[in-house]
Order: structure tokens, then C-alpha cells, then sequence
């Protein structure tokens, strides 16, 4: 996969990932929040951006996309 992904002449991509918290946006601010958010910025945006791994409920996930996408997100 890493041959695949466009890279500059220091080897940087428009891609990454990073983990994401809920809970510390706010206690109502579930995955079903955060859901509609990735979406949200991945439609308005026209842009890649999913949650990747859903890895401790509530608490930890993971997103990947473009790196426009997880600056709106963050």
C-alpha cells in the first residue's frame, strides 16, 4: 500500500491517521456524534476522511484521510 499512496520528494503523503476521544469533546458526545462529524466534513470538504477502528467504545477510535480532512476534524 505504501507504493501506492503519492508521496513528495521527502516522502510525505496528503494522508495520515490519528486517534480520536469523544468523551473529551463532551460527555454527550458519542460515536454516533462523531460519526456525523467525519461525514459531515468528509462531504463538505469532498475530501477522504472515515473512522478506521473502532477500538475502545466511547473512548478510542481512529480516523484516516486526506490531511485537510483531519485539520477540520481536530
Amino acid at each position: 500500500l505504501q507504493v501506492l499512496v503519492e508521496r513528495d520528494e521527502l516522502s510525505r503523503s496528503n494522508y495520515a491517521m490519528c486517534a480520536v476521544n469523544p468523551s473529551c469533546v463532551s460527555q454527550t458526545f458519542d460515536d454516533v456524534a462523531l460519526c456525523e462529524v467525519v461525514d459531515t466534513i468528509s462531504n463538505v470538504r469532498d475530501c477522504l476522511l472515515e473512522i478506521v477502528n473502532f477500538n475502545v467504545e466511547g473512548r478510542q477510535y481512529v480516523c484516516a484521510g486526506e490531511l485537510v480532512a483531519l485539520q477540520t476534524l481536530t
